[in-house]
């Protein structure tokens, strides 16, 4: 597993490119579910590493840069930290794009379709760009404005789940409670449209038990 760093504007796997094969073939052959993690902070990294676990795409977001192996940060314990890092960075499934800042959801009849990205402050200027998903996982801290309420689609981990109090709610824990969810769904759905609402109560109803914040 690599890195992949802000140059976004010259990968091809921002935009989904049109397909040449005939309808007929593409419903034959769906692309798997894909998810993206916004924020590699601890909620960020044990979410991206639950979904790593039951899907094949899942894309994690971190508008600073991240290293290959190691990190210096500041988000909790630097061994607790690093050891959820390199958990990430060791999934097959999880591809990390450093320097990459999410401005915005990509919203289609109602429902939260991708992220609308763009390099972090200080690179080159250029015009927001789309990542397609089928499930977006806000753990950056604060929501999105324009997503109250919140869309099919979307699902917010961390201190903005519980719109900034304290929870107590561990980084490891709500990851568990997701990766349990969304295997439950997956056994009935082949797809993650409905997911986001089931998985959000299930954290909010973990959180109801929990008044003590994080250490």
């Amino acid at each position: 597993m690599h890195v992949v760093s802000a140059d976004a504007h010259r990968r091809p796997d921002v935009h989904r490119r049109p397909d040449p094969r005939p309808a007929l073939a593409r419903r034959q052959r769906p692309l798997p579910p894909h998810a993206v993690v916004i924020g590699a902070g601890l909620h960020g990294l044990a979410a991206a590493h639950a979904l790593g676990n039951h899907l094949e795409r899942v894309t994690l977001l971190e508008r600073e840069d991240l290293p290959d192996r190691v990190a210096s940060r500041t988000c909790g314990p630097p061994s607790r930290y690093l050891g959820a890092l390199r958990r990430v960075l060791d999934c097959p499934q999880v591809v990390v794009r450093a320097g990459l800042e999410a401005v915005g959801l990509a919203l289609a009849s109602g429902r939260a379709c991708g992220v609308e990205v763009r390099p972090r402050e200080g690179a080159p200027r250029c015009p927001s760009l789309a990542i397609l998903a089928d499930l977006v996982v806000d753990a950056r801290g604060v929501p999105f404005a324009r997503a109250t309420p919140r869309p099919d689609g979307l699902l917010v981990v961390g201190p903005a789940a519980t719109a900034g109090r304290p929870s107590g709610i561990s980084a490891e824990l709500a990851a568990g409670v997701l990766g349990r969810c969304l295997a439950e769904h997956l056994i009935d759905h082949p797809d993650l449209t409905g997911f986001s609402p089931t998985a959000q109560r299930a954290l909010a109803h973990l959180g109801a038990g929990a008044p003590r914040a994080e250490r």
